[in-house]
């Protein structure tokens, strides 16, 4: 009799317990859901909280950015109240069959896990929890909770805002060179750059739009949703015909220099690469030889080799003096012949140095405008005019005369 008896409690441990607890049933589902944060780094977060006929409770994580869900997480103040903040979320669910508006959650450093759920009934509440608790926190929001008109308004001021800046992208895409087809070719690389931004600017926006619409703060049929998207498909249409003029244009150039026809000795397999030859930041495809004199860096460097000359001319013929005068002591000292001749030669040697370093300026103008007149077959040349291309006036005049500012001119 003994034995019946312990196999018959162990049927009922065995299965009428489970029975009983898969029995509970669900009351409540609450999902809550926070829009990444950019300013703080706060991540994307849903949260789905299960509330059951037994008023115990579970929560599920889900943080898209990090590709991890599921993440079971419980309200610490679902039983009790924390740091003097007089709210009980059991409480509040079972006096009003509802679930509490907002879960203030502890951003855990990107730690899937362990992110600390607080319910609370109000903004205020919640606004209360992030102060009292501290740490890094934000506040996720009950997916049903109306909206006010202020939060709506500035949603709808935020959308129209990105209306029209990709109008204005799509607009100033017009308006510059990629638009130009003589040049478009050289700057091939860089257009497809601006059209990149523009698809990345979209999608950005798109995001957005689709934060309010999950959120209920608006929804797809609001006047100002439409518009958005038909602005956006205006701008999708826009960039795919540009694409095609980028790629048609990509592939005049290839034909043109044969590289799909060559064989491959790089990682490319002989595709033209617009990178490799305008260079990481299109250098290459934007210099222009008229403005190169102007070019702020290198009228700066040709200015400072010309300061180098100007301290030279100064300097040296300074060195030459103090140098003379220690040889002439050395002559005076020694009051012999050879030494008197040796450094009557040094002294020499260093006033022909020091003139010829003060009169380069002069025999560079000079052999210029010999070489000027050769060319020209002028028979006259002007002294001290020299007769340089107006593009490179610049370049000459940075380096000869330096510390003339009508000379040498740095654009800022």
């Amino acid at each position: 009799m003994g034995k019946i008896k312990y196999i018959i409690f162990l049927i009922m441990t065995i299965f009428i317990i489970p029975i009983d607890v898969n029995a509970k049933e669900i009351k409540l589902s609450c999902n809550y859901y926070h829009a990444y944060d950019q300013l703080s780094g706060n991540p994307e977060v849903t949260i789905k909280c299960d509330i059951y006929s037994d008023y115990s409770h579970m929560c599920y994580m889900t943080v898209p950015s990090q590709n991890e869900t599921d993440d079971k997480e419980k309200i610490i103040n679902w039983e009790k109240t924390v740091k003097k903040v007089d709210f009980k979320a059991k409480d509040y669910v079972k006096n009003y069959n509802k679930c509490p508006d907002y879960l203030v959650v502890l951003a855990n450093g990107g730690v899937f896990g362990n992110y600390e759920l607080h319910a609370a009934d109000t903004n205020e509440t919640a606004t209360t929890l992030q102060t009292n608790l501290g740490g890094k926190r934000f506040t996720a929001r009950n997916k049903e909770l109306e909206y006010s008109e202020n939060e709506k308004k500035q949603a709808e001021e935020n959308i129209a805002n990105s209306i029209q800046k990709i109008k204005e992208e799509i607009d100033n895409y017009d308006l510059s060179e990629c638009k130009n087809s003589d040049k478009v070719i050289t700057r091939i690389s860089e257009c497809k750059s601006t059209i990149e931004a523009l698809k990345n600017r979209i999608g950005s926006e798109e995001k957005n739009v689709s934060n309010y619409i999950s959120r209920n703060v608006l929804s797809e049929n609001d006047e100002i949703v439409k518009q958005f998207r038909e602005e956006i498909n205006n701008a999708q249409k826009f960039i795919k015909n540009e694409q095609t003029v980028l790629d048609e244009e990509d592939k005049k150039i290839k034909e043109e220099l044969e590289i799909g026809d060559k064989p491959s000795s790089g990682p490319n397999d002989g595709n033209w690469d617009p990178e490799s030859l305008c260079g990481k930041d299109n250098e290459n495809c934007n210099i222009d030889i008229t403005k190169f004199c102007t070019d702020p860096y290198v009228a700066r460097t040709l200015k400072f080799i010309g300061l180098l000359l100007v301290l030279a001319k100064i300097l040296i013929p300074a060195l030459i003096i103090g140098l003379g005068f220690v040889d002439l002591a050395k002559i005076v000292i020694s009051g012999k012949m050879d030494t008197a001749k040796k450094q009557a030669v040094n002294i020499v040697k260093r006033v022909i140095i020091g003139v010829a370093i003060f009169l380069i300026p002069t025999i560079l103008i000079t052999i210029y405008n010999v070489a000027y007149s050769i060319a020209t077959d002028s028979e006259v040349v002007t002294d001290g005019n020299l007769h340089v291309p107006k593009n490179f006036k610049n370049c000459v005049g940075c380096i000869l005369d330096a510390t003339n500012e009508n000379a040498c001119i740095i654009n800022n």
